[in-house]
């Protein structure tokens, strides 16, 4: 047989094989391709697992959990550490997986060899259900599957949802089972804004942290417990593949090592226009945990000592020490807590006057330990909201106004960007807030340093009028403050009672009227968990309590119209304590919900006409004016209803102040002299 000849057979069988082994990928035959793949299929490193199907979502660890047991779902890709996973040889053919937030092993929970089992994250322990054999398919996707158990990682119920569960499941190569593989960095640009804590893996509870918060050049770098602090606060700044500056927002300088050398101090130095150099700027590598390498000296971040406040954080030899081991996971900046806001000029954030309506001005006046200069700071949505516990608004842009110089004010909570703030880290200690809408900053007017002055956005300028420092604080006792929806009045020791609820109506933020009808109700008293008050005094209010662990709770307030009196100059809406004995739908002069609150008599027997009782009810003559031709405490339809449907018979009815009127035979048009009062919130 010539040469040629032999080539061509050679040739043939070698295709023959290349079929077959096409054939194997193509009918998934499982048990071949273990055999093919028992080498390196992707190379050690870090990556993101994106679920095939959409991409957009990808492998994470539920709620960033540090714990055992915690649980893998697909989630939106939002560059957080717990949706990063290391992976890395281990021979024979197999993969650990690592979280890179956590530092564990992603593992089958219980070595289980059920369809349908959890997968989660554990301690290494080097068991084959923390090993898995990674497939590659012939569309670029990849398989991950269990040495102890031969099944594969599985999107249940193969599911496009974000929280949709992780399973194994029998190994069919279905698109619920195809991941697609993103090589990245430990840290990215993208990393919550770059905030991270830097805690210690061998004692979780432990960090490093500025001493004492302090903002002096040279301050040193120790571990303590856990706070809250922006003394633990820290930005990632990324200067190069896998190098870092870390920034500390106490402030904002950057760690570096004192000096060249090992068992040298870790401190911070510089500011925001501090360059990089090799002293500040750290190598990052993953190894059984995130490590530090000092670019100048090639020394580890490294914990001296023991698991103690104040231990000593220095450079050292890089070895396989726990000590050099730590978790980074991104932080809010600010916790959400109640807080001063004090300006680089000494003054602090305040709501002018105390004030609790919509519109009412942001100033900054001088320290007076009053809530009208607490405020609940709160991450949300990509910025921070500023909330006044005094009425529950929040501090926003007035006129949604994306102009330089535009006034900043109270507003309703309608979770809008033109509420929130960025917070920015600023040298010395300081913060910035920057609107998110706008993109101008939070900013004392014209620079002035006096209290009383005016606050409003503006242009960056880096200078004092744009730099706030934040103090942590509790409500100040005897005050009153709005939490979400119901108010409460703190102490002179500062114990919070339950003042009010807001059910119906308009909030009550006139304090000291609410806790005088409150005092009423508790003399009174009422056969029913309810009770009503009718203040006849200008401004004619109505105001609702119900019962709660016996005690008076403001519920609802109406403004209202007193009705007239009768012919006979007698009052229709007679002064003293009533009860509800009666209720109507609706009247012989119109539609309704009328509550009747004593009987009305005509010549010494009780009147069964409805439209002539002393009642509650709409307006609905005189709608449009507010007021009623009949005797009466006038509300418009809308309040009537809500009395309607949830005073019940046998309440007891106050009725007080100044009960006067017009004559009922008077010219239907409403006299000038009569002063009408249109239906709104007397407070706003």
């Amino acid at each position: 047989m010539r040469k040629k000849e032999i080539l061509l057979i050679i040739l043939g069988f070698c295709a023959i094989l290349l079929c077959i082994n096409s054939k194997v990928y193509a009918n998934d035959d499982i048990e071949s391709n273990i055999k093919i793949h028992m080498s390196r299929v992707v190379k050690d490193g870090v990556y993101y697992i994106s679920y095939a199907q959409d991409t957009n979502y990808v492998l994470d660890v539920t709620e960033g959990s540090l714990d055992n047991g915690g649980t893998l779902q697909i989630f939106p890709k939002n560059k957080d550490t717990n949706q990063k996973f290391y992976m890395h040889y281990v021979g024979n053919g197999y993969y650990q997986i690592e979280n890179i937030a956590s530092t564990k092993t992603i593992e089958v929970k219980d070595s289980s060899t059920e369809s349908g089992a959890v997968i989660q994250q554990n301690d290494n322990n080097n068991s084959s259900a923390q090993r898995w054999k990674i497939r590659k398919n012939i569309d670029g996707t990849y398989n991950f599957i269990s040495e102890c158990s031969g099944m594969a990682i599985d999107v249940k119920e193969g599911k496009i949802e974000k929280e949709t569960p992780i399973q194994q499941f029998t190994y069919n190569n279905n698109y619920a089972q195809r991941f697609k593989l993103e090589s990245t960095e430990i840290f990215d640009d993208s990393l919550n804004n770059g905030i991270v804590l830097i805690r210690a893996k061998g004692d979780k509870t432990k960090q490093l942290d500025i001493t004492d918060c302090s903002a002096d050049e040279g301050t040193e770098v120790h571990l303590w417990t856990d706070s809250p602090t922006l003394a633990q606060r820290f930005e990632i700044e990324r200067v190069g593949e896998n190098e870092i500056r870390i920034r500390t927002a106490a402030s904002g300088g950057y760690l570096k090592e004192s000096e060249n050398k090992i068992g040298a101090s870790v401190i911070q130095s510089g500011d925001s226009t501090t360059k990089p150099t090799d002293s500040d700027t750290w190598k990052v590598e993953y190894d059984n945990g995130i490590v530090f390498i000092n670019k100048e000296s090639g020394l580890a971040l490294t914990i001296s000592g023991e698991y103690v406040d104040g231990a000593k954080i220095e450079v050292n030899t890089k070895s396989d020490d726990i000590k050099q081991r730590f978790i980074v996971r991104p932080i809010d900046l600010i916790p959400t807590d109640y807080y001063n806001i004090t300006s680089a000029y000494g003054t602090v954030l305040e709501v002018e006057n105390s004030g609790t309506a919509i519109g009412t001005n942001i100033i900054v006046g001088a320290n007076n330990d009053q809530n009208g200069q607490v405020f609940e700071v709160k991450y949300k949505d990509g910025g921070y909201q500023i909330k006044s516990p005094l009425s529950g608004y929040v501090v926003e842009v007035a006129g949604q106004s994306d102009e330089s110089g535009a006034n900043v004010q109270l507003g309703d909570d309608t979770d809008s960007i033109w509420q929130r703030w960025k917070a920015i880290i600023a040298d010395g200690g300081y913060i910035t807030f920057q609107n998110l809408k706008s993109g101008l900053m939070l900013n004392v007017q014209d620079g002035n340093s006096s209290p009383g002055a005016n606050v409003n956005q503006d242009t960056q300028n880096n200078g004092d009028s744009q730099k706030w420092k934040i103090s942590q604080t509790e409500l100040y006792s005897d005050e009153y403050v709005r939490v979400n929806n119901e108010y409460y009045y703190y102490d002179t020791s500062g114990n919070p009672t339950l003042i009010a609820r807001n059910l119906g109506g308009w909030d009550f933020t006139d304090w000291d009227y609410v806790m005088r009808m409150r005092s009423q109700a508790e003399a009174d008293g009422s056969p029913t968990d309810w009770y009503a008050i009718i203040d006849c005094d200008k401004p004619c209010r109505d105001l609702f309590f119900h019962r709660e662990n016996g005690q008076w709770v403001a519920v609802a307030g109406y403004y209202a119209v007193q009705g007239f009196i009768t012919l006979e100059g007698g009052s229709r809406t007679i002064p003293g304590l009533h009860q509800v004995d009666h209720k109507y739908e609706s009247s012989i002069a119109g539609p309704g919900y009328i509550t009747s609150f004593f009987p009305h008599w005509i010549n010494g027997v009780v009147s069964p006409e409805t439209d002539d009782a002393q009642v509650f009810h709409g307006s609905w003559d005189r709608g449009s004016s507010g007021y009623s031709t009949h005797g009466c405490s006038a509300l418009t339809l809308e309040y009537s209803k809500w009395v309607y449907e949830n005073i019940p018979l046998n309440t007891n009815v106050r009725v007080m102040g100044n009960a006067t009127g017009i004559p009922s035979g008077a010219d239907p048009d409403m006299p000038s002299d009569v002063q009408v009062y249109p239906i709104q919130d007397p407070f706003a």
